[in-house]
C-alpha cells in the first residue's frame, strides 16, 4: 500500500519503508530508522527529526579537528555535557517539547 503524507511522525510510525521526495525528485528510500540515522543527503538530514539536526559550518568543524572537506551534523539527542572541565558555548534555540 502507498500512503502519502507530509506528517513525519505519521510516516515513520506507520511505514515499514518511507520515500522522501524533494521538489519532485526521489532523495532516499529506506526504513524509518535508516533514513533517520543514515540520511543520504543534507536535505534529508535537516528534514527528518524534531528538533532539527545541527549542521556544523567549516570553522566549527576545523575547531573540532574534523575534516572540513565533508559536511558534519549532530542530532540534538547525541549532544551530552561531560562532567569536569570547562565548556563554553551559546545556545541559539531551546524548544519546549513537553516531556523533553
Amino acid at each position: 500500500m502507498i500512503y502519502v503524507t507530509h506528517d513525519q511522525v505519521e510516516a515513520t510510525t506507520m511505514g515499514d519503508r518511507i520515500a522522501i521526495l524533494n521538489r519532485g525528485e526521489l532523495e532516499q528510500v529506506g526504513s524509518p530508522e535508516e533514513v533517520y540515522s543514515q540520511p543520504a543527503t543534507p536535505f534529508i538530514a535537516q528534514f527528518i527529526g524534531s528538533p532539527e539536526i545541527n549542521m556544523l559550518d567549516s570553522k566549527k568543524v576545523a575547531a573540532l579537528g574534523l575534516s572540513s572537506n565533508q559536511q558534519h551534523a549532530l542530532r540534538p539527542e547525541h549532544i551530552h555535557i561531560a562532567s569536569g572541565g570547562e565548556y563554553r558555548g551559546t545556545a541559539v534555540l531551546s524548544e519546549n517539547l513537553g516531556s523533553q
